[in-house]
């Protein structure tokens, strides 16, 4: 038997098959490209930069306290502190912040975000890592992002390189305006930061 003949015979047995049948059957169908368009999916973002005449230890200072990220992400509505200590020489801390979307201003989301600082040691980087858990209106419609911030010396130490890995989560129909809101964002705080380092000199 050929395909088209196979073919022709699916048909057939579709159009023969109860309406109800074909109805949950188209049902399934939608459901199923809904769920796949709407399903979150995992996206990496990868940058590196430098900052002439600024230390890495500045750098690390400043970016670490995020009291200075309204400043640098325009972002940012409002934040509160939740929590603040220290484990093992590494300063932990967790907030809670308020941010718009750079395409969408009339669209804000609020994050739940954990800190990691960690110091510079013999031959290795400043760090800063981070987790953030970021909703949309409810708690069930949260998307995760990690990012670690790495800070190390260039030039002897007076010029930073900073790289910056970002592993976010988004919705496969949204991935263009996800990829689109990330890089505002990093291209925001990387030039802010220069800014204001280079007022404090």
């Amino acid at each position: 038997m050929s395909n088209k003949q196979v073919g022709a015979g699916l048909c057939r047995r579709w159009r023969s098959s109860p309406a109800c049948v074909r109805r949950a059957a188209l049902c399934g169908l939608a459901a199923l490209v809904v769920y796949v368009l709407l399903s979150p999916r995992a996206f990496l973002h990868v940058e590196q930069f430098t900052i002439e005449q600024a230390r890495p230890k500045d750098v690390w200072d400043f970016l670490a306290d995020f009291s200075n990220m309204p400043k640098l992400n325009p972002t940012i509505l409002d934040w509160e502190l939740l929590s603040d200590g220290s484990s093992r020489g590494h300063w932990k801390y967790t907030v809670r912040y308020t941010e718009q979307l750079s395409g969408l201003p009339a669209v804000s989301n609020y994050a739940t975000a954990h800190y990691e600082v960690i110091p510079a040691k013999s031959n290795s980087d400043y760090l800063i890592r981070s987790t953030h858990s970021t909703c949309f209106y409810t708690d069930y419609l949260c998307l995760p992002t990690v990012s670690e911030i790495r800070i190390a010396p260039l030039d002897g130490g007076m010029t930073t390189l900073c790289t910056e890995r970002i592993e976010y989560a988004c919705p496969w129909v949204m991935s263009s305006f996800c990829r689109k809101e990330v890089q505002y964002q990093r291209n925001a705080i990387r030039e802010n930061l220069k800014v204001e380092l280079y007022s404090l000199n």
